[in-house]
């Protein structure tokens, strides 16, 4: 791993992902940086890049798309799956499960995104794309 802005090797023997063919992934959510594999997913601090959570595993399902953001107390990991459900993590030391959702359309995707109301908008293997929401948590 390369740090162009500062012109260093950030990291060179260490694989973030050591086991890993293949990133899916990688984005920027609330000042850290978010990387996924099918099955696996990492935070890492914007500037040691230090990994802060590690969520290797803990999904039962490929990882499509995954969102990040601060409850207060610690971060909240919003996941899509291949199969068209959302699992909602906190992450604190370590990951704990809050919910899992089903749409009510079960099908396989290629692709997904998940705004900040629970709008989830996929894309599936039938080339149609599924616009559902996620429930109201009370």
């Amino acid at each position: 791993m390369y740090d162009v802005s500062r012109e260093r090797l950030i990291a060179f023997k260490q694989a973030i992902f050591p086991t890993c063919f293949k990133i899916t992934n990688i984005t920027i959510q609330g000042g850290l940086i978010v990387l996924h594999t099918e099955k696996s997913l990492k935070v890492l601090a914007p500037d040691t890049y230090q990994t802060l959570y590690d969520f290797s595993g803990q999904s039962i399902d490929k990882i499509v798309h995954a969102s990040l953001s601060s409850d207060g107390e610690g971060h909240q990991l919003s996941i899509i799956t291949a199969h068209n459900f959302l699992e909602v993590w906190q992450l604190r030391a370590s990951p704990s499960l809050v919910r899992r959702i089903f749409c009510e359309e079960e099908c396989i995707l290629y692709c997904a995104d998940m705004n900040s109301t629970g709008l989830i908008a996929s894309g599936t293997v039938f080339q149609s794309i599924l616009i559902w929401r996620e429930p109201a948590v009370i």
